[in-house]
């Protein structure tokens, strides 16, 4: 950094306007040239306060190589559960994923708004890993970037590829930056810190109506069990409810009906005489009335 100030002819200043603005300029440059949010001066922004600071005696290349160091041993042999999938998660736990283009933010994971921060430029990666001279983040840190991305996106799974498919991203159809999935923590020692946190949701229980499905361990087959067996019999009370109010409603109705037959047939013998003295109604004679009186004449 002192070089490149130097070269423009100013000095590492917060007093000196000049100095303040290439600061933001040179921080604006390597955030975008990295991919990494990154910060030139102290800030009082605890959030701030987390981003890996350039100092004035130091190269990019050197702030990015301290802040991405190495948090897992790699002599570690933890296995990571086959499941560990975003679509599994997102599917089961309620999680939201927050595709991000900071690469400092992948697999931040905050458990109270239930989100992952995935860094979605796994094109950018590659590319970047391939002409590495031009890059200032460390080739085995974007290695590691792509070999978590196919461990949490799997190529034939279908709930990943469906997942990905209802989020518009297209990066697993790249069939070049397709790799083999690794499987032990210790692959993984500048992001295994962040993959084992993830590996915490599967012990949390499942969110909405599969936290009621008994687990393949069937540690929580009895709840599962009270569970649906409440959900019947409410169900069944709910049914028995329906069909009771509607033989409610038609025991009302005949009920009213009943009330109103009585009515109705002194009505209608009130209205058959009228109606025939008044002689609107005249009775109809059979053929065979019709016949007699021919033969009679």
């Amino acid at each position: 950094m002192a070089e490149i100030l130097q070269t423009l002819g100013l000095g590492v200043s917060v007093d000196n306007p000049k100095a303040s603005d290439a600061l933001d300029l040179m921080r604006l440059a390597a955030c975008l040239l990295s991919m990494t949010q990154i910060r030139t001066r102290e800030t009082m922004d605890s959030d701030q306060d987390l981003l890996p600071l350039w100092t004035e005696h130091q190269t990019l290349q050197d702030v990015l190589a301290i802040y991405f160091s190495p948090q897992v041993q790699q002599s570690r042999q933890d296995l990571i559960p086959s499941k560990l999938t975003v679509g599994f998660i997102v599917n089961n736990y309620g999680y939201h994923v927050d595709w991000t283009d900071c690469l400092d933010k992948h697999l931040e994971a905050d458990h109270e708004r239930k989100v992952i921060s995935i860094f979605q430029q796994k094109l950018w990666l590659s590319l970047q890993y391939d002409s590495s001279e031009a890059c200032p983040v460390p080739r085995a840190i974007m290695l590691e970037a792509l070999s978590t991305l196919d461990l949490l996106f799997p190529f034939k799974d279908a709930t990943t590829y469906s997942f990905l498919k209802d989020q518009g991203q297209l990066f697993n159809n790249l069939i070049l930056l397709r790799r083999d999935r690794t499987w032990h923590l210790g692959d993984y020692p500048y992001w295994g810190n962040r993959i084992e946190e993830l590996i915490t949701i599967l012990d949390r229980p499942p969110s909405g109506l599969r936290q009621f499905l008994p687990h393949p361990d069937r540690t929580n087959l009895l709840e599962s069990a009270n569970f649906w067996i409440a959900a019947s019999v409410a169900l069944l009370a709910v049914i028995s409810f329906v069909f009771g109010l509607i033989a409610v409603v038609h025991a009302k109705e005949s009920l009213e009906v009943s009330k109103d037959s009585p009515r109705l047939v002194q009505t209608h013998r009130v209205a058959v005489p009228t109606v025939a003295r008044s002689g609107l109604f005249k009775p109809r004679r059979s053929s065979t009335a019709a016949v007699l009186l021919l033969r009679e004449k």
